[in-house]
């Protein structure tokens, strides 16, 4: 399901990404990629997904530079639940950083723009462990969609109904976790 979940959303969705730049300009209102999405979803969706690349390569970076010194130890961030062995994320273990501390270490190199806000207006939750990216779990972000409300800090991995445009879009270590998904849409 990870990577359905990942490749279902992403594909139609990074074309403006340059292969191996992860260099995009922010675009508003994408529909036509993501029918059964809003605007605003398929908008903060499309953004995720480009900023998250460019998290995937910052830390492919960072991973392959040498350390100096011992890096503080990993918390663990998701682990594998219940009978049908969802992945729960635990964002909350994961360092808040701010707009500029992130925007310093992704623009130029990764990203023409980083966008502060998603396409409701609200400003995104970056989370990025800067002090040990050698974490398996050390990158995330999230939208807390229409309400500007973030609901949960633990995250199962599945998609929700695109109708309601008042959950949190998640993505973290790779994938999406929490994301308007047409198939769940009620009939």
């Amino acid at each position: 399901m990870p990577n359905l979940a990942r490749w279902a959303l992403a594909v139609p969705l990074f074309s403006s990404l340059l292969v191996l730049g992860c260099d995009f300009k922010p675009r508003r209102n994408m529909t036509s990629a993501s029918p059964g999405l809003s605007p605003a979803q398929a908008t903060t969706v499309e953004e995720m997904g480009l900023i998250g690349q460019a998290l995937v390569s910052w830390q492919e970076a960072k991973v392959n530079q040498p350390s100096s010194g011992s890096p503080p130890p990993c918390e663990g961030v998701s682990s594998i639940e219940g009978p049908d062995a969802v992945r729960v994320f635990a964002l909350g273990k994961i360092p808040h950083v701010t707009w500029e501390e992130l925007k310093a270490e992704l623009v130029p190199r990764y990203l023409q723009a980083l966008p502060l806000r998603d396409a409701w207006g609200k400003a995104y939750d970056f989370r990025v462990n800067l002090l040990n990216p050698k974490c398996p779990d050390a990158i995330s972000l999230r939208s807390a969609g229409a309400d500007g409300s973030f609901g949960y800090a633990h995250y199962r991995q599945i998609g929700y109904d695109p109708a309601d445009e008042d959950q949190d879009l998640v993505w973290a270590s790779g994938n999406f976790v929490r994301f308007p998904d047409p198939k769940m849409a009620k009939r």
